[in-house]
């Protein structure tokens, strides 16, 4: 029987990740590159899963570690750092691959150069089986689809509460504010600057404006795939003064990529934020998706609490889906292009996911 491989299982989202595996009853295995780490994490869990030691920038122990797995799911980031070679091994070995990356650039990237291999392997690469870029996803499929036709202008919002980031998360941020983030325009994709657009949008049962600024979403990447759609972004939800910020702020973006600011700021995030994670169970959000044409419109908002969490449940859900087989087809594509959007959604009420339709004028 193949297993499900947990890459970087001792990492916060990882560990999230492996108690989800061990509460849906699957057959996994813990990966990374600290022993003492996963002994002590999988003695912690009842079916104490065998652990593989793996480094993301060596192939050669990675590969050991997929032995006998059917899907990896990759929870290391940065991923722009340390993702490809983990999705080089899996697809190399007709394996499923699927992560929780945040990152637009990792992403396109992925798609781009491997999408061939994952068809001619029969197997699945779905980046960002995560709480924001997932559930847009999801939302932003049932929308287009609902409202038919050609749709003008295709968009998603992000909202969460306080909570606080990862280590990984943060850094993956870091990383996306240095990359170009992309739009989706008149048939093709086009580079902008982070909040170079700004709109308004109202979510369910609340009467006031909130504002979003632009970023790198996967709505552009994934457009063209739910139909004729002549515009395109994704908006973070945030207040005004901080949206200013970010203008100043991408000013010095470049200064990212380069190796020496990445490994100050690794440190500075180390520093700074706590090694255990961060606390967001009592985190709410909401992701909304709102398609539009002249005088029609749909709209979807999906809500739920602890986003940690909420990428743990979809993050496992999409794995044991994709070993039952139950993907329309195989290559590198995002979730709604893999399986239902609508009962995959409904699939993730049990942990507390909850979202809604309506027309969105």
């Amino acid at each position: 029987m193949a297993y499900i491989l947990v890459f970087g299982a001792t990492g916060f989202t990882g560990q999230k990740v492996a108690r989800e595996l061990e509460r849906r009853g699957a057959k996994y295995i813990l990966a990374g590159r600290n022993e003492a780490r996963l002994r002590t994490l999988s003695s912690s869990l009842a079916s104490a899963p065998e652990v593989r030691i793996a480094r993301a920038n060596d192939p050669e122990s990675i590969g050991k570690a997929m032995h006998d797995v059917g899907l990896v799911i990759n929870t290391v980031g940065p991923f722009s750092d340390l993702g490809e070679e983990v999705v080089r091994c899996a697809l190399s070995r007709a394996i499923h691959y699927v992560d929780t990356t945040g990152e637009q650039a990792f992403i396109r990237d992925m798609e781009s150069r491997f999408h061939g291999l994952a068809q001619r392997q029969g197997v699945v690469l779905c980046c960002a089986l995560a709480f924001e870029y997932a559930l847009a996803e999801c939302a932003a499929a049932i929308a287009t689809h609902s409202l038919g036709g050609t749709v003008g202008l295709l968009e998603t919002f992000y909202q969460t509460g306080r909570g606080g980031v990862s280590r990984g998360t943060a850094k993956s941020i870091v990383r996306a504010m240095g990359a170009e983030m992309l739009a989706w325009k008149d048939g093709r994709l086009m580079a902008e600057k982070v909040a170079s657009t700004t709109t308004e949008v109202t979510f369910p049962k609340e009467d006031n404006y909130r504002l979003g600024a632009s970023f790198g979403g996967g709505t552009p990447l994934h457009a063209r795939h739910y139909g004729q759609i002549r515009e395109a972004r994704s908006f973070l939800v945030m207040n005004e003064d901080i949206i200013r910020k970010m203008k100043r702020y991408r000013r010095a973006a470049g200064l990212l990529n380069l190796n020496l600011t990445k490994r100050l700021t690794d440190r500075l995030i180390d520093w700074k934020l706590p090694a255990e994670g961060p606390r967001t169970e009592e985190t709410s959000f909401q992701v909304l998706a709102r398609a539009r044409r002249a005088g029609l419109g749909a709209q979807v908002c999906v809500s739920g609490k602890d986003p940690y969490r909420i990428t743990a449940a979809i993050a496992v859900e999409g794995a044991i889906r994709f070993m039952a087989g139950e993907q329309h087809q195989s290559g590198a594509y995002a979730l709604p292009s893999l399986l239902d959007p609508s009962t995959f959604l409904n699939a993730l009420e049990p942990a507390g996911v909850q979202w809604s339709i309506n027309d969105g004028k």
